[in-house]
């Protein structure tokens, strides 16, 4: 089911929207973290539980099937855009609860995603993790690296072993600077895939914008590069313009809420660490001038973890700004 009412044989979800439907209940638990949203706590289980029916043991490496697998489905594909949505929500999911299963499983999927790349070098503009493993699409496609650069910046924010950091560093610049090389439209937006033969399908989907901010509003964080903001705000700023003229577009109407929130979510997110970034610059200027405190840009890094405690997640994680009673999902 992917629609309501269901037009479909099937009896239950497909699992991307299901995972929404997740990363809703996700949110709901999160608010004013969990004083509000802890009645939400079972609901969250739930979700959890239904979502394990989707769970491919055996396929290597491991991920999760399209539709729910025997007995109560026969399974199907393995997608990669909706592994990577999984893996984001249960980043979120680790970074509210500090549960070390939500961790681990989010690194299980990235490997299934990095398991995922075109390593075929005669193929036309070469890279990039396919949509699928089905056998009927071999797209490459902006959905299916920019969420996975993401999950991958997160996982390096939490892991401490230097070699698994590179490996999740070095694989998610991998995932961007193929989407910037073969994806970026000449407006400066981005396409939806590569399609085998090398040609574009040159859609326009506001999704895909909001991906790569949160791509690069991550590695700002992690590099403290301002490049990397600049450009995040910039991809915001074209969007938006974009959207203004009426074509930035999606496919379906029904798809508009469940995506549109996705890109809004993470312009807020650009909008926050601009805010902060600027305060830290204005702290800075300020404490520069004391003595025995030099003005690197280094500390603005270690400046804003104790005002914005949680590494801003993809598309949607809370914010409590101490001193107040204020806590943003975003």
């Amino acid at each position: 089911m992917e629609e309501y009412p269901n037009q479909s044989d099937n009896p239950y979800s497909y699992v991307w929207p299901f995972t929404q439907a997740m990363a809703g209940t996700i949110d709901l638990f999160g608010i004013r973290n969990g004083r509000i949203g802890a009645e939400y706590a079972d609901d969250v289980q739930d979700r959890l539980d239904a979502l394990e029916l989707y769970w491919n043991p055996n396929k290597d490496p491991k991920g999760y099937d399209s539709y729910v697998r025997p007995p109560y489905g026969g399974g199907g594909d393995i997608f990669y855009d909706d592994n990577e949505w999984i893996g984001l929500e249960l980043i979120q999911l680790y970074r509210m609860t500090g549960d070390q299963q939500f961790l681990g499983r989010a690194r299980q999927i990235f490997d299934l995603v990095v398991h995922g790349w075109d390593d075929d070098p005669s193929h036309p503009k070469p890279g990039g993790v396919f949509w699928t493993q089905a056998p009927w699409s071999d797209d490459r496609n902006t959905v299916s690296n920019a969420p996975g650069a993401e999950l991958g910046l997160h996982l390096y924010q939490l892991t401490d072993d230097n070699e698994r950091k590179q490996y999740y560093l070095s694989w998610s610049k991998r995932m961007y600077d193929w989407v910037n090389e073969y994806l970026q439209a000449p407006n400066e937006l981005y396409w939806d895939h590569v399609n085998i033969d090398g040609t574009i399908t040159k859609w326009i989907f506001t999704y895909n914008q909001g991906t790569m901010i949160g791509v690069n509003v991550l590695l700002y964080e992690i590099t403290e590069e301002e490049s990397y903001l600049t450009e995040a705000e910039k991809i915001a700023d074209r969007a938006q313009n974009t959207s203004a003229k009426k074509t930035v577009f999606l496919k379906k109407t029904w798809h508009l809420a469940r995506f549109s929130s996705k890109t809004y979510s993470c312009y807020r997110k650009l909008k926050i660490t601009l805010n902060i970034s600027r305060l830290c610059r204005n702290m800075l200027m300020k404490f520069g001038k004391m003595p025995g405190i030099q003005r690197q840009t280094s500390l603005i890094g270690t400046m804003v973890r104790p005002i914005y405690f949680n590494n801003l997640l993809s598309c949607r994680l809370m914010h409590h700004l101490p001193g107040s009673d204020q806590t943003m999902l975003t």
